[in-house]
């Protein structure tokens, strides 16, 4: 797009930052600044991405690109700015940078020992299998906070290829990153590969945030795995329509105890399981949260159920798994249930109950579980 410096309304708003103000050094300013900068650049471009150089081997003015690379740049769910949104870059097949010299430059033909050399780039598979950028690309130097934590989102492909049953998964993805990648940005696509089948997942988050990419190199990454929003809202669905059949049988499961035909209506048997819940839940008592001003062998849990969500801070010296499932019958309407964690997936169940929660979670962790009913 036609650019002029400033373009983005965050830049041609912000005002100078007094003297004084600097000398103070705050911080804040200087957060605005970079938001309003990384804004700007997708005015400046239509696209832009991150990669680190392997090694120099190309002709003058050519590169070489990846296919995670050319992707980022040709995908148009990356574009932030309502100029670029949508945004279609003109693509072409990547091609031999030899047979490119060759067709169209004659200056490198000499001679050696009376005989014709053509001096060539060595050809390589990757070229004419992906579209890469038909525009001309610009390459900057920038220096990235080296990565400390990411939260990955698997896709759907991966959720029913088996995303969800896969082991040690996070170890994998903490290993893989930081073996294969040199810069991780927000929005890049990642993949993992079990049994001929590929695991792809995307960028939701970095930390540090502060410019929306991180370095992968020389640094330990934490992977965390986020929700599909595709895949909870199906699980909603699913979950409704259960809720409508289930009502319709006036809450008798489809594998109940038989009725005959002279008895009038399944209603009193509803009504008495939810008593029954009513009541067990009546007899529910947790244990005081512990204070705000406590930090040692803190843990964050939220438990999602059927009935609503909940979030407490436990003590995982002091707390046992029973004193979670108090918790969570707090949150559902079944009096038989699991908790599981989503990815990777691990079943806490009341067999375990006599444990503290130091035995399950560390001090420290945020966990988020759902109740899986029995």
């Amino acid at each position: 797009p036609e650019y002029s410096f400033p373009a983005s309304p965050a830049l041609k708003t912000m005002k100078p930052t007094d003297e004084d103000d600097k000398d103070e050094g705050f911080d804040d300013d200087d957060d605005i600044a970079r938001t309003a900068f990384l804004e700007e650049l997708s005015y400046e471009y239509i696209a832009y991405a991150h990669a680190t150089v392997v090694e120099f081997t190309q002709e003058e003015g050519y590169i070489g690109l990846p296919f995670s690379i050319a992707s980022a740049l040709l995908d148009t769910k990356r574009r932030s700015s309502h100029e670029t949104k949508g945004m279609k870059v003109p693509a072409t097949r990547t091609r031999d940078p030899s047979v490119a010299i060759e067709q169209n430059s004659e200056e490198l033909n000499f001679a050696i020992d009376g005989e014709e050399y053509f001096e060539k780039t060595p050809g390589h598979l990757a070229y004419g299998s992906f579209d890469i950028p038909d525009v001309p690309l610009k390459i900057e130097m920038v220096t990235l906070p080296k990565g400390e934590a990411c939260t990955l989102v698997p896709s759907m492909d991966a959720i029913r290829n088996g995303f969800f049953g896969l082991k040690n998964i996070k170890f994998v993805m903490e290993q893989s990153l930081v073996r294969t990648r040199a810069t991780l940005s927000i929005g890049d696509r990642v993949s993992t590969w079990h049994r001929g089948k590929e695991f792809t997942l995307a960028v939701e988050s970095v930390e540090p945030s502060d410019f929306g990419a991180v370095s992968c190199i020389n640094t330990d990454m934490e992977v965390d795995f986020g929700a599909n929003v595709e895949y909870e809202a199906e699980q909603t669905l699913q979950q409704e329509a259960g809720n409508v059949v289930n009502d319709k049988l006036g809450g008798q499961p489809l594998g109940g105890a038989g009725r005959t035909l002279c008895e009038a209506s399944s209603t009193p048997i509803a009504t008495e399981s939810s008593e029954k819940i009513q009541s067990e839940k009546e007899k529910i008592e947790l244990k005081p949260e512990p204070s705000m001003d406590q930090e040692e062998n803190i843990c964050t849990i939220q438990i999602r159920g059927d009935v609503s969500s909940g979030r407490r801070r436990f003590d995982v010296q002091l707390d046992s798994i029973e004193d979670l499932f108090a918790f969570a019958k707090t949150l559902t309407s079944s009096l038989n249930f699991n908790l599981v964690t989503r990815f990777p997936r691990r079943i806490i169940s009341r067999d375990q109950s006599n444990r503290i929660l130091a035995d399950i979670i560390a001090e420290g962790s945020q966990e988020v579980l759902m109740i899986e009913k029995l």
